[in-house]
């Protein structure tokens, strides 16, 4: 016995469209419940003042507001900071 899917009930591929995707780099947790992450840092060989900076341009003033921060060589930053005290209202 074998087990073959049909092709019409198959996932399309970006093959099947001849399209050339470009692979993403893995995202990198920089920041953790406002605490930098160093050994993950030096991982990408990022430091602490690079970090701080792309924070000021983001208009983010204390690593103590933000939830987790990722950084990614195809992507750039991703930032959540914490939650705001009252935003339901």
């Amino acid at each position: 016995m074998s087990v073959k899917l049909h092709s019409k009930a198959g996932s399309v591929t970006p093959d099947m469209l001849d399209l050339n995707p470009r692979d993403e780099a893995p995202s990198i947790l920089v920041i953790e419940e406002g605490q930098i992450k160093e050994e993950e840092l030096r991982s990408v060989k990022k430091s602490k003042e690079w970090l701080l900076e792309g924070l000021q341009k983001r208009n983010y003033k204390k690593i103590e507001d933000i939830l987790y921060r990722e950084w990614s060589e195809t992507d750039g930053f991703y930032i959540q900071p914490y939650p705001k005290e009252n935003s339901h209202i």
